[in-house]
C-alpha cells in the first residue's frame, strides 16, 4: 500500500504534535517535525507541513486530518445495518450493574468466515437469551473468534474508586486496553471497530489522554450487542464460579 501524503496547515500541524504525543518516536533528522508510531501506521511529519502515513491502518489515522479520506471511509460504512455482516471488532461489557460481581470487558474480532456460524446459531441479539443459553453458544464459539477478555474484581475496582477513578473512567480504559490487544493479535488492518457507548465519545477520550496506545477510530453505537457479535462470551465468563484478577 503506498503512503498517503498530507499537505496541512501550521495550525493542523500543532494539534497533530498534541495528538500523536504520547506515540512520538525520538528522530535525529532535522526535516523532520516528528514522528510517530499508532497501530499500524506510522507517523513521518515534515518541516515542509507534510505528513506522510503509512502502514496497514493509514487511511483509518490520514481521515482525521483530511475531509476528503474521512468521507470517503464514511460512505464505506454510512449504513449501520450494512457495516456488521463484515469483518469487524467490538467491544461490550457485563457487571458494571451487578454488586458481587467482576466487570468483564471483551473485546472481539469476527471474520467473513464466521458470520454464517453466528447466525445458524440464532443469536442476533444477547438481551433475548437466557443465562444458559448464552453460556452454550459461548462454549461453541470462544475457541473459534480472537478475543481479549479482561476481568476487574471488586478489590481492583475499589481500589481504583478510591483512587478517584469513576465507573465510566474505569470502563474507558478496560474498552482500550482489550479492543488494543485485539487489534495486535489480529496483525492487520480492520477498518470497523465498535464499542458499546456508555458516555460521548469526547468524554471517553478524554478518559484516556494519559494512556501511551489509544485506539481512536471507533464507532461508538448504542445498544451495540444487538449489531455485533463481540458480547457472546461476556455472559459466559461473568457466569463462571472463578474469576481471574485483572491488574490495572
Amino acid at each position: 500500500m503506498e503512503p498517503i501524503i498530507l499537505k496541512v496547515e501550521e495550525n493542523t500541524l500543532e494539534k497533530m504534535k498534541k495528538y500523536y504525543d504520547s506515540q512520538m518516536v525520538p528522530v535525529d533528522d532535522t526535516d523532520l517535525v516528528f514522528k510517530a508510531h499508532a497501530i499500524g501506521c506510522e507517523i513521518i511529519a515534515k518541516d515542509n507541513q507534510t505528513v506522510e502515513f503509512s502502514g496497514s491502518n493509514a487511511y483509518q489515522e490520514a481521515k482525521h486530518w483530511s475531509k476528503k479520506i474521512a468521507k470517503k471511509l464514511a460512505n464505506m460504512t454510512t449504513d449501520i445495518e450494512d457495516v456488521f455482516p463484515y469483518h469487524h471488532i467490538g467491544c461490550a461489557e457485563t457487571g458494571s450493574t451487578d454488586y458481587l460481581g467482576p466487570i468483564c470487558v471483551v473485546s472481539c474480532y469476527v471474520q467473513e468466515k464466521d458470520i454464517e456460524l453466528l447466525k445458524e446459531l440464532n443469536i442476533d441479539d444477547i438481551t433475548a437469551l437466557s443465562n444458559r443459553e448464552i453460556i452454550q453458544c459461548a462454549k461453541l464459539i470462544k475457541d473459534k473468534l480472537v478475543y481479549s477478555l479482561l476481568i476487574l474484581d471488586n478489590s481492583h475496582y475499589n481500589k481504583m474508586v478510591n483512587d478517584g477513578f469513576n465507573q465510566a473512567n474505569i470502563k474507558s480504559k478496560l474498552y482500550n486496553q482489550a479492543t488494543v490487544n485485539v487489534m495486535q493479535k489480529v496483525k492487520q488492518n480492520v477498518k470497523v471497530k465498535v464499542i458499546n457507548q456508555f458516555v460521548s465519545p469526547k468524554t471517553y477520550f478524554n478518559y484516556l489522554k494519559n494512556e501511551v496506545i489509544v485506539v481512536k477510530d471507533l464507532m461508538f453505537v448504542t445498544e451495540a450487542e444487538k449489531n455485533t457479535w463481540q458480547c457472546w462470551q461476556l455472559k459466559f465468563y461473568h457466569d463462571m464460579p472463578i474469576y481471574n484478577i485483572l491488574p490495572i
